[in-house]
């Protein structure tokens, strides 16, 4: 049986964690990449242009800026390192379709002060799908780390997917954050750990995508709920005019503690298996 949590945030970002069969609610996208919306006549060759890509809120800006606690380097790769330790794990993150990487800035900031070499890429076009295997050059430029975990969000979960399972000897972890295997990368005989932190809605239903996606995950998948979540809540955004305006309950700073803290968990996991 998968091991299936659901994480309630309430008033002042208290949490609890409790055992429930409660399944990821949907949202507008493609069938095999969560979020990736085509307008009507639009092609592929049409996104990550200029008005579509949704863009860093100063928040996740301000997350990005280097002190005593992280350094952070802006380039091609986004790379955040803390500062009092000398990290041997480090965790590999592909963005969401037709969005800046640096929207994620804090909750990929609260991982670095937790320990972890962080490196989030900048796929081409803004979308993962162009280069799933954009890790390896990740993994080239930093040979001392001695243990990976890829992360993605959306359509960049479905390639951290595609890439752990094609390059199995890689990694040792694989966390979705609101996404799902594509249709041909079956995780259920995975050697690494798998992990999935998504969304319900406020009435609990499965939407056809995830729930046709479930066999893909294996029977020991950690996964982690948000009841009444938000897709773009796994950042700071400033949402491209074509995106839907959130309806969720919870803020911004509710559901991305929630992430975080589900993300450190998967982790400590990870190394605990590792060592």
């Amino acid at each position: 049986m998968k091991h299936r949590f659901a994480v309630v945030a309430a008033i002042g970002a208290t949490i609890a964690l409790c055992s429930a069969g409660i399944h990821a609610a949907g949202h507008s996208g493609d069938k095999d990449f969560p979020g990736m919306v085509l307008e009507e006549g639009q092609t592929m060759a049409d996104v990550g242009r200029g008005e579509r890509l949704s863009r860093p809120a100063p928040l996740a800006l301000e997350a990005l800026q280097s002190d005593d606690q992280v350094s952070v380097e802006l380039a091609d790769m986004i790379v955040l390192k803390p500062v009092a330790v000398e990290p041997d794990v480090g965790v590999v993150f592909y963005h969401g379709a037709e969005t800046d990487p640096r929207v994620y800035g804090r909750p990929l900031r609260a991982l670095a002060e937790a320990g972890y070499l962080v490196v989030a890429v900048t796929m081409p076009r803004y979308l993962a799908v162009m280069a799933p295997d954009k890790a390896d050059e990740v993994l080239a430029a930093f040979p001392g780390i001695e243990s990976w975990t890829i992360i993605g969000h959306s359509m960049g979960g479905a390639m951290a997917a595609k890439y752990a399972y094609e390059h199995p000897d890689k990694v040792n972890g694989v966390l979705l954050w609101d996404a799902y295997p594509p249709r041909d990368v079956d995780l259920t005989d995975a050697v690494f750990v798998v992990g999935q932190i998504y969304r319900t809605g406020r009435d609990g239903e499965v939407p056809d995508n995830f729930r046709k996606a479930e066999h893909l995950l294996p029977d020991g998948a950690l996964l982690t709920a948000i009841p009444d979540g938000e897709h773009t809540y796994f950042g700071d955004y400033i949402l491209a005019s074509h995106r839907p305006v959130p309806t969720t309950s919870l803020t911004v700073d509710e559901q991305l503690e929630v992430v975080v803290l589900a993300t450190l968990g998967f982790l400590n996991i990870v190394e605990a298996q590792v060592n």
